[in-house]
């Protein structure tokens, strides 16, 4: 369940979920587990070729494939901090956002 990034939920609202799933197990004499995945800089951490090679194996056609390649190719960012402005500064990893 994917609590972030959605209007009205949060870590109170997936905590009470998991709470109820966990006591409605128990009470059907139910055996009952969780697995707590943190996935912090997730989108920042993505491998380019991986992510690729994901795409190819669950049959993305070859442009759609070409497009990606591109997407991610030559790709740089700016940091800004204070007022001044960094030079371009080459990004291999990671995905776009917002």
């Amino acid at each position: 369940m994917q609590s972030g990034f959605r209007a009205g939920h949060g870590c109170t609202s997936a905590t009470l979920k998991v709470l109820n799933n966990i006591l409605t197990a128990i009470d059907k004499k139910q055996y009952c587990a969780a697995v707590f995945i943190d996935l912090a800089k997730a989108f920042d951490s993505v491998n380019h070729h991986i992510l690729i090679g994901r795409l190819d194996s669950l049959g993305f056609s070859n442009d759609c494939l070409a497009w990606f390649t591109k997407y991610f190719s030559d790709r740089v960012q700016c940091v800004k901090s204070e007022g001044l402005l960094s030079g371009p500064l080459a990004v291999s990893m990671g995905v776009p956002q917002g």
